[in-house]
Protein backbone atom coordinates (compact mmCIF):
# COMPACT_ATOMS: atom_id res chain seq x y z
CA UNK A 1 0.00 0.00 0.00
CA UNK A 2 1.39 3.42 -0.89
CA UNK A 3 1.25 6.77 0.91
CA UNK A 4 -2.01 7.82 -0.75
CA UNK A 5 -3.72 4.54 0.19
CA UNK A 6 -2.48 4.81 3.78
CA UNK A 7 -3.74 8.40 3.93
CA UNK A 8 -7.17 7.24 2.76
CA UNK A 9 -7.20 4.48 5.37
CA UNK A 10 -6.25 6.96 8.09
CA UNK A 11 -8.96 9.41 6.99
CA UNK A 12 -11.58 6.69 7.61
CA UNK A 13 -10.44 6.35 11.25
CA UNK A 14 -12.28 8.58 13.75
CA UNK A 15 -9.03 9.69 15.37
CA UNK A 16 -7.66 11.17 12.15
CA UNK A 17 -10.91 12.24 10.46
CA UNK A 18 -10.33 15.93 11.27
CA UNK A 19 -6.97 16.07 9.45
CA UNK A 20 -6.85 17.49 5.94
CA UNK A 21 -5.45 15.60 2.97
CA UNK A 22 -1.97 17.13 3.16
CA UNK A 23 -1.67 16.32 6.89
CA UNK A 24 -2.79 12.74 6.26
CA UNK A 25 -0.29 12.29 3.44
CA UNK A 26 2.50 13.73 5.59
CA UNK A 27 1.52 11.42 8.45
CA UNK A 28 1.50 8.40 6.13
CA UNK A 29 4.84 9.46 4.60
CA UNK A 30 6.60 10.01 7.94
CA UNK A 31 5.30 6.77 9.45
CA UNK A 32 6.14 3.15 8.71
CA UNK A 33 3.86 0.19 8.17
CA UNK A 34 4.83 -3.14 9.70
CA UNK A 35 3.32 -6.60 9.42
CA UNK A 36 3.36 -8.73 12.57
CA UNK A 37 2.45 -12.37 13.00
CA UNK A 38 0.38 -13.80 15.81
CA UNK A 39 2.42 -14.06 19.02
CA UNK A 40 4.93 -11.35 18.12
CA UNK A 41 5.38 -8.33 20.38
CA UNK A 42 5.20 -4.69 19.34
CA UNK A 43 6.93 -3.79 22.58
CA UNK A 44 7.50 -4.94 26.15
CA UNK A 45 6.94 -3.23 29.48
CA UNK A 46 9.78 -0.87 30.48
CA UNK A 47 10.96 -0.31 26.90
CA UNK A 48 11.40 3.21 25.59
CA UNK A 49 8.19 4.92 24.49
CA UNK A 50 9.44 6.11 21.13
CA UNK A 51 6.37 5.58 18.96
CA UNK A 52 2.60 5.28 18.76
CA UNK A 53 0.99 2.44 16.82
CA UNK A 54 -2.25 2.47 14.83
CA UNK A 55 -3.87 -0.89 14.12
CA UNK A 56 -4.53 -0.90 10.38
CA UNK A 57 -5.62 -4.57 10.30
CA UNK A 58 -5.73 -7.31 12.91
CA UNK A 59 -5.92 -7.44 16.68
CA UNK A 60 -3.49 -6.67 19.50
CA UNK A 61 -3.56 -7.49 23.21
CA UNK A 62 -2.16 -5.33 26.00
CA UNK A 63 -0.71 -7.20 28.99
CA UNK A 64 0.61 -6.31 32.41
CA UNK A 65 3.26 -8.78 33.56
CA UNK A 66 4.45 -7.17 36.79
CA UNK A 67 2.96 -9.98 38.90
CA UNK A 68 4.99 -12.59 37.04
CA UNK A 69 2.06 -13.73 34.92
CA UNK A 70 0.40 -12.02 31.98
CA UNK A 71 -2.78 -10.16 32.91
CA UNK A 72 -4.83 -9.07 29.92
CA UNK A 73 -5.64 -5.36 30.16
CA UNK A 74 -7.29 -4.67 26.81
CA UNK A 75 -7.59 -5.59 23.16
CA UNK A 76 -7.07 -3.22 20.27
CA UNK A 77 -8.69 -3.57 16.87
CA UNK A 78 -8.57 -1.85 13.50
CA UNK A 79 -8.52 1.93 13.82
CA UNK A 80 -7.39 1.93 17.44
CA UNK A 81 -4.15 3.29 18.87
CA UNK A 82 -1.69 1.81 21.32
CA UNK A 83 1.44 3.23 22.92
CA UNK A 84 0.27 6.83 23.11
CA UNK A 85 0.27 7.01 26.90
CA UNK A 86 4.01 6.44 27.18
CA UNK A 87 4.72 8.96 24.43
CA UNK A 88 2.44 11.60 25.95
CA UNK A 89 3.90 11.05 29.44
CA UNK A 90 7.50 10.74 28.19
CA UNK A 91 7.79 7.58 30.27
CA UNK A 92 8.82 4.01 29.56
CA UNK A 93 6.19 1.49 28.47
CA UNK A 94 3.81 0.51 31.28
CA UNK A 95 2.61 -2.69 29.58
CA UNK A 96 3.46 -5.15 26.82
CA UNK A 97 1.61 -5.37 23.52
CA UNK A 98 1.34 -8.70 21.72
CA UNK A 99 -0.20 -9.47 18.34
CA UNK A 100 -3.26 -11.70 18.81
CA UNK A 101 -3.83 -12.27 15.08
CA UNK A 102 -1.74 -11.33 12.07
CA UNK A 103 -1.74 -7.55 12.00
CA UNK A 104 -0.64 -4.54 10.03
CA UNK A 105 0.29 -1.53 12.16
CA UNK A 106 1.34 1.99 11.36
CA UNK A 107 4.25 3.13 13.54
CA UNK A 108 4.17 6.88 14.15
CA UNK A 109 7.40 8.25 15.67
CA UNK A 110 6.70 9.78 19.08
CA UNK A 111 7.92 13.26 18.19
CA UNK A 112 5.75 13.25 15.04
CA UNK A 113 2.71 12.17 17.07
CA UNK A 114 3.27 14.90 19.68
CA UNK A 115 3.66 17.51 16.95
CA UNK A 116 0.49 16.32 15.22
CA UNK A 117 -1.55 16.40 18.44
CA UNK A 118 -0.22 19.82 19.48
CA UNK A 119 -1.05 21.39 16.09
CA UNK A 120 -4.56 19.94 15.70
CA UNK A 121 -7.12 20.83 18.38
CA UNK A 122 -9.73 18.35 17.09
CA UNK A 123 -7.18 15.54 17.25
CA UNK A 124 -6.06 16.66 20.72
CA UNK A 125 -9.67 16.59 21.91
CA UNK A 126 -10.11 13.10 20.45
CA UNK A 127 -6.97 11.91 22.28
CA UNK A 128 -8.18 13.43 25.58
CA UNK A 129 -11.60 11.78 25.22
CA UNK A 130 -10.03 8.44 24.32
CA UNK A 131 -7.69 8.57 27.33
CA UNK A 132 -10.61 9.60 29.57
CA UNK A 133 -12.57 6.59 28.32
CA UNK A 134 -9.61 4.32 29.10
CA UNK A 135 -9.31 5.78 32.60
CA UNK A 136 -13.04 5.35 33.26
CA UNK A 137 -12.95 1.76 32.02
CA UNK A 138 -9.90 0.94 34.13
CA UNK A 139 -11.53 2.51 37.22
CA UNK A 140 -14.66 0.42 36.67
CA UNK A 141 -12.60 -2.76 36.22
CA UNK A 142 -10.70 -2.01 39.42
CA UNK A 143 -13.91 -1.38 41.37
CA UNK A 144 -15.34 -4.70 40.12
CA UNK A 145 -12.16 -6.56 41.06
CA UNK A 146 -12.20 -5.08 44.57
CA UNK A 147 -15.90 -5.88 44.98
CA UNK A 148 -15.30 -9.49 43.90
CA UNK A 149 -12.78 -10.07 46.69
Amino acid sequence: MDVIEHAKTLKAMPMFASLDESQLKLLAFTSEVFDYGSGEYLFHRDESSDAVYVVMKGRLQIFDDRSGSQVLIAEKHEGEVVGEMGVLRAERRSAAVMVKEDSEVLRIPGDRYLDLVSRNPDLALYVMRDLSDKLASTSLDLARAIAAK
